[in-house]
């Protein structure tokens, strides 16, 4: 996270690409700032958040009563498709962009003439590499940004399903207290 939000503060700073090429850029950079915040804050946190994860723990082991497991395995069904589909797409969009870089890359490359000179689009953008470096390590520097991308992402999207985890459990439980509420009352 933090290797990629210095790579693309440092391709802000060095802008001299085009406004489309930019706002790649500064997705780039949102996202890994963003994630790398979500992070520093599960960190910051650890001791409330592991204590959250005591007390669901315990509630999944020391619940007995049919209904309320009924009630807690619903709140589960439905933050285990958000947990899905919120990575699905995280993945999905990632391996596009990615493989969309290639495929526009071998395009425009077989079009040319084989005399002409190629200058090869990474997935993030990279002014201040040179296109002869670019062209003679292509594969491995996209091979790093396409980690980069992924555990960016990857890191991203599991602490906020984490954080909807909590939630969903905590909304469980809270209908659990209610349905209790009305059969004392």
């Amino acid at each position: 996270q933090a290797t990629l939000a210095i790579h693309t503060t440092a391709e802000l700073y060095l802008n001299n690409g085009k406004i489309s090429a930019m706002v790649d850029v500064v997705l780039f950079c949102s996202s890994a700032y963003l994630t790398l915040v979500k992070t520093i804050g599960l960190h910051v946190h650890r001791r409330k958040i592991a204590e959250n994860l005591e007390c669901c723990r315990d509630d999944w082991a020391q619940t007995t009563d049919e209904n309320s497991l009924r009630i807690m395995r619903e709140h589960l069904k439905v933050y285990r498709c958000q947990f899905l589909l919120y990575n699905s797409c995280g993945y999905i969009g990632t391996i596009m962009f990615v493989i969309r870089t290639i495929v526009v890359n071998f395009l425009v490359k077989r079009q040319l003439d084989p005399n002409e000179d190629f200058e090869y689009a990474l997935a993030c953008q990279t002014s201040f590499l040179s296109p002869q470096f670019i062209a003679y390590f292509y594969a491995p520097i996209l091979t790093v940004q396409f980690v980069q991308l992924l555990y960016c992402c990857t890191s991203g999207a599991c602490t906020d399903c984490f954080f909807f985890g909590l939630a969903y459990h905590l909304s469980g439980q809270f209908e659990i207290l209610k349905v209790e509420w009305q059969t004392l009352g």
